[in-house]
């Protein structure tokens, strides 16, 4: 059964000729079609347990051309009852099949009878076999090898012969004679043109491709700063800066992420010295560069001292007076130093059991070859504690009015030296923080005692001391009277009349007057 439907319903005609049905059992149709762009020409249908040789499975005004076949019998009434259309039902296409073929043996005298290449399918028309075409099917044909590819010509029934750089069947493999066939290496694509396998290269394939090395073409190392020799596969440099397998080291006297010749310390001789210094020290490294009078900067921590240029690998430099282990760079004066963790490490001078550094807890520590005692210890071998200082009382605690007092502040218990300080006391006391001596030139009365307070101090402690300092009142003044009341319109004299009583023993508790004359 033949089935003609369109793909595409725009587009969709197409052509039905020269094949044979015969002897086929279908349902329906032998050819049923859904289209009415179809052509339908020189097909033999002789199909007699089919219901139908065309059934028109399609409504539509579209009118389908079934002329010039063969209908199993040459009345048009029995053609007509073999093909369902329009006629037997309404909703089904129209079918015309007038003219038909009057028999299903044709004859091809016009064409030679084929030339006994083929089959005569319609009134001289011919079906070639394989390998013959034309009119006759007299002329050979090499559609079933695809014509030669374009590469070669045909001589006999699908049968090529190949043009130069060409070869096969079909004359679609090229030969690549001339380029030694490749090398074993790739694939000929083209006469004489060779598609290399991977890591191969050139013309026949017999280099190594870039970054492949060796008879076999094997992968380079991944150079990072050189690249790969093609003889041993191993990575060349591209500067005298660089080293390693890969390329990817400094060489000897390069340093830094670029390996740039960077002034570096590798060590110092000797390494260690007394913390009172004067050790000759050298610096050992790389890429020192002489400066015009010879000088170097050696650096000791933090610590700068003139050295001198030996050569690109040595410095020569006196060790500070210094303690700890410390790192030790160099530099031409006013230019940059070197920047390395190499250090020198400092020793002290003084005896192991000095300055009672053996105790528990230790006294003190030897700094350059003296003794730097831990509070509260002190001396010059830090035997000696430090107490802290204690107040002695003062019995000067009441002065005249308008005297000079004075005095002297003293400890009773502590380790000297101590600093005194006056933190509370009337205006105008002072208290010298050297001597501890307490003066006020010029004392005030007041009917309530002063507050005096004091602190004494060393370097392990502190003791405050407070007492009352009175200065009675030596008069007293009383008012008796105004010369005027009221407020004053305007400035006037003013008179205030009274008395002042003194109470000083030399006065005799003896009363005068006062007269005060204000503007």
């Amino acid at each position: 059964m033949v089935y003609l439907h369109p793909d595409n319903e725009v587009n969709n005609r197409g052509t039905l000729t020269d094949n044979v049905f015969t002897d086929n059992v279908a349902s329906q149709g032998i050819i049923r079609i859904t289209s009415g762009n179809y052509s339908i020409h020189y097909n033999l249908l002789e199909n007699p347990s089919s219901v139908y040789e065309l059934y028109a499975a399609y409504d539509g005004e579209d009118i389908i051309n079934a002329t010039y076949n063969w209908w199993g019998s040459a009345v048009e009434a029995y053609a007509d009852e073999r093909i369902f259309d329009k006629a037997d039902a309404f909703n089904a296409a129209e079918v015309v099949y007038i003219p038909m073929l009057s028999g299903k043996v044709f004859t091809c005298l016009a064409v030679n009878n084929c030339s006994n290449h083929g089959e005569c399918v319609r009134p001289d028309r011919c079906r070639c076999d394989d390998g013959w075409q034309g009119a006759e099917c007299n002329k050979v044909s090499c559609k079933q090898v695809s014509d030669c590819y374009g590469n070669g010509n045909c001589v006999g029934p699908n049968v090529c012969e190949c043009t130069g750089g060409w070869t096969g069947e079909t004359c679609a493999d090229a030969t690549c004679y001339n380029v030694n066939n490749c090398s074993g290496r790739g694939y000929c694509l083209q006469p004489d043109a060779c598609s290399c396998f991977p890591s191969y290269d050139g013309t026949d394939c017999s280099k190594c491709e870039e970054l492949y090395w060796g008879q076999d073409c094997e992968p380079c190392p991944p150079c990072v700063n050189g690249y790969c020799d093609k003889t041993s596969g191993g990575c060349t440099c591209s500067s005298v800066n660089w080293a390693g397998k890969l390329c990817n080291e400094c060489n000897i006297t390069f340093y830094g992420p670029y390996c740039l010749p960077i002034p570096t310390v590798l060590l110092v001789a000797p390494s260690t010295g007394p913390d009172i210094g004067g050790t000759v020290v050298n610096v050992i490294g790389h890429n020192f560069e002489n400066s015009s009078d010879g000088q170097y900067i050696c650096r000791f921590g933090n610590i700068d001292v003139i050295g001198q240029w030996v050569s690109h690998e040595q410095v020569r430099c006196v060790s500070p007076k210094q303690v700890g282990e410390v790192a030790v760079n160099v530099g031409k004066p006013e230019g940059e130093f070197t920047n390395e963790r190499v250090t020198f490490k400092y020793h002290p001078t003084c005896p192991s059991s000095a300055c009672g550094r053996n105790e528990t807890p230790p006294h003190g520590i030897c700094l350059f070859g003296q003794c730097s005692c831990i509070l509260p210890w002190e001396g010059e071998s830090c035997q000696d504690i430090v107490i802290a200082p204690l107040f002695k009382e003062v019995n000067l605690t009441s002065a005249r009015e308008g005297k000079r007092y004075q005095a002297q502040m003293d400890i009773k218990k502590g380790t000297r030296p101590v600093t005194w300080q006056l933190l509370n006391g009337p205006s105008g006391m002072s208290l010298d923080p050297r001597s501890g001596l307490l003066i006020w030139l010029r004392t005030v009365a007041q009917k309530e005692p002063y507050d005096v307070r004091m602190r004494v101090e060393n370097a392990i402690g502190s003791d405050i001391y407070n007492f009352k300092l009175n200065i009675p009142l030596s008069y007293n003044g009383t008012v008796t009277s105004v010369s005027v009341n009221g407020i004053l319109p305007q400035p006037s004299e003013v008179y205030i009349y009274g008395y002042v009583d003194l109470f000083e023993e030399e006065w005799d508790n003896k009363r005068g007057t006062v007269l005060v004359h204000i503007w």
